[in-house]
């Protein structure tokens, strides 16, 4: 099954371009454009891993990350931003980004770490199911 990943991002070039090269490597892909409508998708459907755009329209996407985590405490979450701030990095891996990433970035990058913080999440969800099974 098709890891399912949400693109949060108000640059329709962005969040396009990134749904395209995702879907061609594989992965389920779904959109948002602004904050809410991210947090509706995610309601909807759980992603596995969501890459967060920290400047949106409505609110900042380091605002929404914490309810992100509410919806799926264990969803991987890469913020992206086109203004590099290194407080904004500070904070989104304090509220539980996996990375921060500054645009433009490089899309075999992007799609490396992608698959790396995937596996990272996969491998962690053995280890709790381990610990729950007394392993």
């Amino acid at each position: 099954m098709a890891s399912n990943i949400l693109v949060i991002d108000d640059e329709s070039t962005v969040r396009n371009s990134l749904a395209r090269v995702l879907r061609s490597t594989g992965y389920a892909v779904r959109v948002a454009d602004s904050a809410q409508a991210g947090l509706a998708e995610a309601r909807k459907e759980e992603p596995d891993l969501v890459l967060l755009d920290v400047c949106l329209p409505d609110t900042s996407g380091l605002d929404i990350l914490a309810q992100l985590k509410q919806i799926n405490k264990h969803v991987v979450v890469i913020a992206m931003t086109a203004y590099e701030s290194a407080r904004d990095a500070t904070l989104a891996m304090k509220r539980g980004a996996y990375d921060y990433l500054s645009k433009p970035f490089n899309i075999d990058a992007i799609r490396l770490l992608i698959r790396q913080a995937l596996e990272s999440a996969q491998a962690a969800r053995v280890r709790r199911a381990a610990r729950r099974a007394g392993w």
